[in-house]
């Protein structure tokens, strides 16, 4: 049993180091999100284009509250 349930996690983790999604997904919510929109600018439009992901970590208990943004952005080319 236990060895039926790690086969079934594995493409979980096969697909959080190979995300897929909709081509340029952050930059339209970024541009549509009233919040947001103010502060995108002209020159920030090619970089977000290439964001694919956005992890949030919140502190642990016990301190006081904060959270770590890391932006994952596609490849060089």
């Amino acid at each position: 049993m236990k060895e039926k349930a790690k086969l079934e996690e594995e493409p979980k983790d096969q697909e959080k180091d190979d995300p897929k999604g909709i081509p340029g997904f952050w930059l339209t919510v970024f541009k549509n999100v009233d919040l947001l929109s103010n502060m995108v600018q002209e020159h920030d439009e090619p970089i977000l284009k290439h964001l694919k992901d956005i992890k949030v970590t919140l502190s642990e208990g016990g301190q006081p509250v904060t959270f770590t943004l890391e932006l994952h952005c596609e490849s060089n080319e």
